[in-house]
């Protein structure tokens, strides 16, 4: 099963122009430049709907501040155009188990941002055992220079062992690393990966 990911694209997701061919779209988040705006997220509904993906699965980040504010309609728009938005669950595809979670380490009074000691404990709800693990934050020190990645995600990774880990949010670090469980993959609208 191919896969493909990208995330952070702030309102420039039209500047993409061909994706590669998989199976399953993931976006982790960020679809928004301000965020507040209702025509943003519609916008990209429709353009994410048009997507030659048998399977739409996202995250919102932390610029989709409208998400934050009206989840239950972003949910049925995305739902209604063939995409699944995932807030803190997980969703099942041809037997692979996939979760996403939104949540970032607060700076900037943006949407989906908590301080580190509210994040352990949204944290600590993730499955064990998952084919892949969506998030927009990188867990603190995995493709992240500049250290602003989640101290309570990185703990908790090795209780939650997923085969696959994708997230965006620093725009910085893209790329990927292993460890004897995990690949994680750093993404973002410059950096789209055919497999994973």
């Amino acid at each position: 099963m191919k896969i493909v990911a990208f995330s952070d694209c702030h309102w420039l997701y039209k500047q993409i122009k061909k994706f590669p061919k998989a199976d399953i779209c993931i976006f982790a988040g960020d679809w928004c430049g301000s965020g507040e705006s209702f025509y943003e997220t519609l916008h990209f509904v429709n353009w994410f709907e048009k997507l030659p993906y048998n399977y739409k699965i996202l995250i919102p980040g932390n610029h989709d501040i409208f998400c934050e504010n009206n989840i239950s309609l972003c949910k049925e728009m995305f739902r209604e155009n063939g995409a699944v938005l995932l807030i803190d669950e997980m969703i099942e595809v041809n037997g692979l188990k996939i979760y996403g979670t939104p949540w970032s380490p607060e700076f900037n009074n943006w949407a989906f941002m908590k301080p580190e000691k509210e994040l352990k404990t949204i944290f600590k709800h993730i499955p064990a055992n998952l084919d892949i693990l969506i998030t927009h934050t990188p867990p603190k020190g995995i493709c992240d220079p500049n250290g602003y990645g989640s101290d309570e995600l990185r703990k908790v990774l090795p209780n939650i062992n997923p085969k696959v880990h994708i997230f965006g949010h620093n725009h910085n670090g893209y790329g990927y690393m292993e460890n004897a469980t995990t690949k994680f993959y750093k993404i973002g609208r410059a950096s789209c990966r055919e497999r994973v």
